[in-house]
């Protein structure tokens, strides 16, 4: 690598000092200097907490600029960002801050009032994301602390806060160092944080700066991502602001037409999506229009499908804000009718390849490069082959190992040492093939992992957990349908409740059904159950016992 973390953001303050930065969709509006400003008030506040090199500190909230200023604070004081989703339940915030023994909290206001703080034995202090605000501290006096912090920070607001005085003070991680802990799910007992390295930033940043040279200083991004989220964090969070782009988060409910509205207004110039938010707009906004009787009539005859596919190609691309260079999708793959229409019409987006391990890509082509059904070829500083006897017409597991793969699993040795082996390889629980010239395909996953629409990894054991200890079910499993969490169930016919309508499905139905608010209320937002199906007989299973989830989509 060239450059370190640091040096990326050092260079963004100091070249794009004056340049907007970061925008809340509606909602304030902070230049590079400003949010410059509010990090070094934040560093005050760290050291006034004696908080120390490689100590944890937690934030939990949805994307908007005040999101990114502590993030930013966090990784240039020289602590380990420990973000997470803000869709996870108190309860669950509550026990991977105190699993990542983090010493600080970072919280929407929203959050905050269903908190506990006295559950989190590590927390000491809890600012607030919405107006950086200390509401909770747990052996210090709040409002004495809040006088402190201003008064010590008074300098900072002043015209003599330059950006080579600021940059200076930033903390030089080493490569190997822990720069955040990023965890996968918050819906156990037993939460999974990944441990990932000051390099894997690093990687990903610089890889974007060689592959995506359309971006210019001053260019608009839409943050649609959750930035808890690796995939959103590196590119459309990280990347973008060390590129001196103005970033804008959106602050409202991600509907589709809200989505569409900010591109229009804002022009992004890249645009970074999971796969399910483009079905949506393709579904909804063009496959209606393919079924006119005069768009067939014209696509039938050759002399004019081009043009038709042209005018639907620039119809689409000024639908999401006209200059954008591709659409990068990532995360899962993506429904073949789509991206074959998308490619037909010559539509410029690509599909990426990456996982939170690997903070997080492995695969990317860009767009003119893409092949169809592929998720690109191995990155820089990136190795993947395929553990097949004949890798390009075989599948096997997908394996990569390189600058981005993680440290491991935090206070999980055991499960560490299971994804990453002996040879530094990463087992993806994905399988492949790979062509002659290097191109991905995903043929299905090891892992059940689903991808909500928003970036967010959703474990559907997690919720079988939840719906098996319920009286009235034997067992189920959870099914992905167009982006809907569907529960296949099969009745304990040993309840009574159940045994004494056996023989009327309407009634079974019902008794189940009723158990739904009370499941989904241990659910984040993004891993609601829509909605249960009863099955008539108990899941096939392997010799272990093990359901064969193969069988049942």
């Amino acid at each position: 690598m060239n450059k370190s973390y640091t040096s990326y953001l050092r260079d963004a303050f100091t070249q794009h000092w004056q340049l907007m930065a970061l925008t809340d969709y509606p909602g304030i509006q902070l230049k590079y200097n400003e949010a410059a400003q509010k990090i070094a008030s934040l560093h005050v506040l760290f050291r006034d907490l004696g908080i120390k090199p490689g100590d944890k500190i937690a934030l939990c909230g949805k994307n908007c600029s005040y999101w990114a200023v502590c993030f930013i604070a966090i990784t240039t004081y020289g602590a380990v960002a420990v973000p997470l989703l803000h869709e996870f339940t108190p309860d669950n915030i509550q026990k991977i801050s105190t699993h990542s023994e983090s010493r600080l909290l970072f919280v929407s206001d929203k959050i905050f009032k269903d908190l506990q703080p006295e559950q989190m034995s590590t927390i000491e202090v809890i600012v607030t994301i919405d107006d950086l605000k200390i509401v909770y501290g747990k052996v210090v006096n709040v409002e004495i602390l809040s006088q402190e912090w201003e008064e010590h920070s008074k300098d900072i607001f002043t015209d003599a806060f330059t950006s080579e005085a600021f940059c200076s003070k930033f903390y030089e991680y080493d490569a190997e160092d822990m720069l955040i802990l990023n965890y996968t799910s918050g819906t156990t007992s037993n939460p999974k944080g990944v441990m990932i390295p000051t390099r894997a930033i690093s990687s990903n940043i610089e890889f974007a700066f060689d592959h995506l040279p359309m971006i210019k200083p001053g260019d608009n991004l839409v943050s649609v991502l959750p930035m808890a989220h690796a995939y959103g964090m590196a590119f459309e969070f990280l990347y973008m602001f060390s590129h001196g782009a103005n970033i804008h988060f959106l602050t409202k409910p991600l509907y589709p037409n809200y989505i569409l509205a900010s591109f229009k207004e804002v022009r992004p110039r890249l645009i970074i999506l999971v796969p399910l938010i483009i079905e949506k707009i393709v579904r909804k906004g063009v496959f209606p229009q393919l079924e006119k009787l005069s768009i067939k009539t014209m696509l039938a005859l050759p002399v004019l499908r081009g043009m038709v596919q042209s005018k639907l190609r620039q119809k689409l691309m000024e639908t999401m804000g006209g200059n954008f260079y591709e659409i990068v999708a990532g995360g899962a793959a993506m429904s073949r009718d789509v991206e074959d229409f998308l490619r037909e019409i010559k539509f410029p987006f690509t599909v990426g390849y990456g996982m939170t391990e690997c903070a997080p890509l492995i695969g990317y082509a860009d767009w003119k490069e893409a092949r169809p059904g592929s998720c690109g070829k191995a990155v820089d500083r990136m190795e993947v082959k395929i553990d097949s006897t004949d890798p390009a017409n075989v599948a096997g597991e997908i394996l990569t190992r390189g600058e981005h793969v993680m440290l491991g699993y935090y206070k999980k040795e055991e499960e560490t040492r299971a994804v990453i082996d002996a040879d530094g390889w990463l087992h993806t629980g994905d399988m492949g093939v790979m062509d002659k010239d290097g191109f991905i395909y995903i043929k299905g996953r090891c892992k059940t992992m689903f991808l909500g629409q928003n970036g967010q990894n959703i474990y559907p054991e997690d919720i079988e957990s939840l719906l098996n200890a319920n009286p009235y079910i034997a067992e189920a499993i959870v099914v992905q349908r167009e982006g809907k969490l569907v529960a296949l169930v099969y009745p304990d016919f040993m309840n009574r409740s159940i045994s004494a309508v056996r023989n009327d499905p309407a009634a079974i139905e019902r008794i189940i059904d009723k158990q739904r608010p009370s499941i989904n209320k241990n659910l984040p937002q993004y891993e609601q159950v829509a909605r249960f199906e009863i099955v008539e007989k108990e899941f096939e299973k392997t010799p272990k016992k093990s359901i064969k989830r193969f069988l049942y989509k």
